[in-house]
């Protein structure tokens, strides 16, 4: 059921909280909804994805639809979207990655999908190739081949090893990593092509749940895929 959807977001933001309190994404999400517990602040996003569409809901839409609105709202084709959140969590995953690629100069874009390459390995090189270059339909069909589980580790060796520079860090090094990254993609999406008030707030919040899910999902082993 879709309210399933909201437990599953409230348990692994408590989980993350009682691990890392200090985790900087989990911050953003507390200071940008103005609460000081999870459940309120799932509630919240809940409420502002309600309101997208200019008018309130005799309850708040699930998070898994607020997952979706996301998506479509930066580009995502609704055929392409899955009934998993999860899913539909990884393919945001992938659209933030190619806009950051495409903010960069030509040269350095260029040198990061080399050292992406690099750091994959012939093996996971098709994955890499559709994660940073391909369509929605492409990578999730790579998703149904090669499994969620396996794409999320090639994804955190791609943000590990490219974006921080590291072989191996800890959840809260790598989020202060990808926090001004995600401001930065952010930024462009929110002053371009964005509007209303409530797709400034559940889009970086969608964002940063996504990326809270996919480095608690590994737990940031990038030895072992």
């Amino acid at each position: 059921m879709a309210s399933e959807s909201n437990e599953r977001l409230i348990q692994l933001l408590e989980n993350i909280q009682a691990k890392d309190p200090n985790n900087a994404l989990l911050a953003q999400l507390f200071k940008r909804h103005d609460e000081s517990t999870v459940r309120d602040l799932v509630l919240d996003l809940r409420k502002d994805a309600s309101n997208t569409l200019g008018w309130f809901f005799d309850e708040p839409v699930d998070y898994d639809e607020c997952v979706v609105r996301v998506a479509k709202k930066i580009g995502v084709d609704e055929d392409d979207l899955t009934n998993d959140e999860i899913q539909n969590e990884l393919i945001i995953c992938q659209a933030v990655f190619k806009k950051y690629l495409v903010s960069l100069d030509p040269k350095e874009a260029e040198q990061k999908k080399e050292e992406i390459f690099e750091e994959i390995g012939d093996k996971y090189k098709e994955f890499a190739s559709e994660m940073i270059l391909g369509s929605t339909t492409a990578f999730l069909a790579i998703v149904q081949v090669i499994g969620p589980k396996v794409v999320q580790g090639i994804m955190l060796r791609v943000i590990g090893r490219v974006l921080a520079g590291q072989a191996a860090i800890n959840v809260s090094r790598l989020a202060f990593t990808v926090v001004p990254i995600l401001n930065v993609i952010m930024g462009v999406w929110l002053a371009l092509d964005i509007t209303g008030p409530a797709y400034r707030k559940i889009i970086p919040s969608v964002c940063n749940i996504a990326f809270l899910r996919l480095f608690d999902a590994k737990k940031i082993n990038f030895t072992v895929l």
